[in-house]
């Protein structure tokens, strides 16, 4: 099986087959950049590198702001991806019936 070079994370998380494998891209890239953070805070640019064997991607950013901005973005993009995935619940209570119990 031949490795597959992407030149953005975009690249990569948009070439998934479905929406549990964009999960999967996106918790990977939030990993990567975690890691990045934690072992290299306080240093001027931040870059990283996936590589899971069967693909590659690397990024650069300009500061540590960058990288926690993206991590952000990310993150918002996979609560959004897990709830269509997984479908939002509302449990409504009645409060007065819960506070006769009492």
């Amino acid at each position: 099986m031949a490795v597959v070079y992407y030149e953005s994370p975009a690249n990569y998380i948009q070439s998934a087959e479905d929406v549990s494998d964009r999960i999967t891209r996106i918790r990977n890239i939030i990993t990567i950049l975690e890691d990045s953070v934690i072992n290299s805070a306080g240093a001027g640019t931040q870059s990283y590198n996936l590589d899971d064997g069967q693909s590659k991607i690397s990024a650069t950013y300009k500061s540590l702001g960058e990288v926690t901005s993206a991590i952000d973005a990310f993150e918002k993009i996979l609560n959004r991806l897990t709830q269509s995935r997984n479908g939002r619940q509302t449990i409504l209570k009645d409060l007065r019936a819960n506070s006769l119990d009492l």
